[in-house]
This record gives structure tokens, sequence and C-alpha cells, in this order.
């Protein structure tokens, strides 16, 4: 075997051998994590639990346990018309301040109107930014994306919702976000903002995140945003490793195959769960749950690798809730994957 096979072989077997989680082993801990929920803007019914609550809560604990640098808020963040002016107060102390209460930056000019609803009152933690792409749900209505664009940020300083099909975000430790209105972009508009968005991000990670997932789900959006995204990713000859998103009101995790990233994470049990209708070839993980994804930059050198996790949370009307790791899986670098089993249906 040659010298250069010989480094290459093993490369691989390290690859293998890296953990498959983010680990409380020094040197091992998370150089930059975000958050994702999608499917969360639920109307408040007050005779039933409050299950966005019950996930706030569970990631409020998980960034407590190990602190995140961005939550991304993967669409429809306001059922079931979007967001409307004579119910704003309302919406924006139910379905943003209370249940994110920790990750919410306090001090905008209408703060005081729905500060009562964070306990305690105020941000707990340093504060990240909250990204939140639009669902169809949020499009509904004529004024939705205009009030979550500049009425909202009034409320909570560091909300922020793409004014383009396609924004880039970065964040500390070489981590790029790209943020997909794919509404628009299954209009097919906003195109030439996605390859702008690859060719400047700076990586060399990077993360995409959409309320619409990457592939032709039952439910989902039209094939021809799922084949336009990925062409244009191969075009690019830029890699991206994950790709976050929610509408399908439960957990899922696929892995790709090329082009495109080569994990996908549907999280979009951020309010509500509902049955897994999909027999994608893809799918690695399904489960009808409440939950949330992580990801994690862990790991130097030729060792780093992204930790993407899919968390279930159990809530209780009576009684502590509870939320566990149920699936995950490791990408580095040059786009190679390993699941965490147990995978499949739950």
């Amino acid at each position: 075997m040659s010298g250069s096979a010989l480094l290459r072989a093993a490369a691989l077997a390290a690859f293998l051998l890296l953990p498959l989680a983010a680990s409380s082993v020094r040197g091992d801990e998370p150089r930059v994590s975000l958050l994702a929920v999608g499917d969360t803007g639920d109307r408040p019914h007050f005779w039933q639990h409050d299950l966005q609550a019950a996930v706030g809560r569970a990631m409020a604990e998980e960034d407590r346990r190990s602190p995140v640098s961005a939550l991304v808020l993967l669409g429809d963040q306001f059922y079931p018309t979007g967001l409307l002016d004579f119910e704003l107060v309302h919406r924006v102390r139910h379905n943003v301040v209370r249940p994110y209460c920790r990750f919410v930056e306090p001090g905008g000019p209408r703060w005081g109107e729905v500060s009562d609803a964070c306990d305690p009152p105020g941000a707990a933690r340093p504060t990240t930014p909250i990204y939140a792409v639009m669902g169809n749900h949020d499009r509904e209505s004529e004024d939705s994306p205009r009030l979550q664009r500049e009425a909202v940020p009034e409320f909570v300083p560091n909300w922020y919702v793409p004014r383009r099909p396609v924004e880039l975000r970065e964040l500390p430790g070489g981590l790029s976000v790209i943020l997909i209105e794919s509404n628009e972009v299954a209009a097919g508009d906003g195109l030439e903002h996605l390859r702008r968005a690859l060719r400047a991000s700076k990586g060399p990670w990077r993360v995409m995140a959409a309320h619409h997932p990457l592939v032709w789900l039952e439910g989902g959006q039209s094939k021809r945003y799922d084949r336009v995204v990925r062409q244009i990713i191969a075009e690019e000859g830029t890699p991206v490793h994950v790709f976050l998103s929610g509408h399908q009101h439960n957990l899922q995790l696929l892995e790709l195959s090329e082009p495109g990233p080569p994990l996908l994470l549907v999280a979009g049990g951020g309010s509500q769960a509902k049955p897994v209708t999909t027999d994608h070839p893809d799918l690695r993980y399904a489960a009808p749950k409440l939950g949330f994804a992580r990801v994690d930059l862990v790991g130097t050198g030729d060792a780093a690798h992204l930790v993407a996790s899919l968390y279930a949370v159990e809530a209780r009307r009576f009684g502590a809730d509870s939320y566990a790791r149920v699936a995950s899986a490791t990408v580095d670098r040059q786009l190679r994957v390993r699941v965490d089993p147990p995978s499949g249906r739950r």
C-alpha cells in the first residue's frame, strides 16, 4: 500500500472512532453550538397543556447544560394564519417570550408589554441571536411577514427574520449558517441569493436552515425546491454539512445521498407531534414526538466534526417534563457521516 493510501486509511479509521456526541471530556467540549426547532407557534389553548412551553423548558435546560451560540426557529412560528396585528402582543407573549425566555433579550421599546411572561423576568444568560425563517402558515396573512420582521424586534431585540430569500449568518468558531426562506425559493425566487450566500460563507463548516425539508416528504414542498437547491450546492462546489428543517411536526434524521448536504434533521416537534408518514429510503430515525435539534462543532484540526442530534421531549401535565437525546450523527470536513444507532422508526 502506498504512503498516501496509508494516510487516507488512517484518516478514515480516526474518523470512525470519533465520539458520536459532545462529551464532558476536556478538549472535546463544543466549540460552537446551536439549537433549532420548528412548527412552534400553536395558538394558546388554555384548557390544554402548553406543549410549546414544555419544549422551550427542555431547550433552556439543554442550554444550561452546554450553552449555545444561536437559536434557530424553523418556521410556522404563528399558527394558523401567521401573525395578525390585533393579536400581536398576545402572540409575542405566548409564542416567543414565554417559551424562550432564557434566550430572549429584554430591552426593546415595547418589552414592558410582555416582560411579565418571563419568570424570572429578563434574560438569564448572555444574549444570543434568535434567527426565525418563515413557514407556510407564517405567510397566510398579508401582514404577517412584515410584523415578524419589524414588530417582533420591538419586543425582543435579538429576534431576526431574513429580509431576503436567502441570508448568511456567521457564528464564531467557523460555523456558517445559511437561512433559507423555502417558500420563496420554491417559487423560483432568490436563487442568486443562494449562490452568493454559498460563495460568501466563510466556513469551513456550514449549516442550512429552512422550513421545508430538502427531500420530498409527504406533505412537503415542491420537488423543484429539492432539485434546485441541491443543484446549486453542487454547482458552487461549497460543502454544506447539515440541513435543518421543520414542517413535518415530528423528529426525523436522514442520511442523504449526493449532491447536497449529507445530513438532514427534521425538528418539527416544537408544539405538537404528528405521525411520520414517509418511508424515504434515506431515513435513519423517525418518531412522532415533540422535540428539537442541536448541532455542535467538536474537536480541532483533523479530528474536528459536527455532531447533529435530535432530542425528544416528554411533556407531562402533572409532574416534571423530561427530555433525552434519541438520535445523533457525526459529519466530518470531507462530508463523511456516521449515524449513531439506534436507527429506524420509533
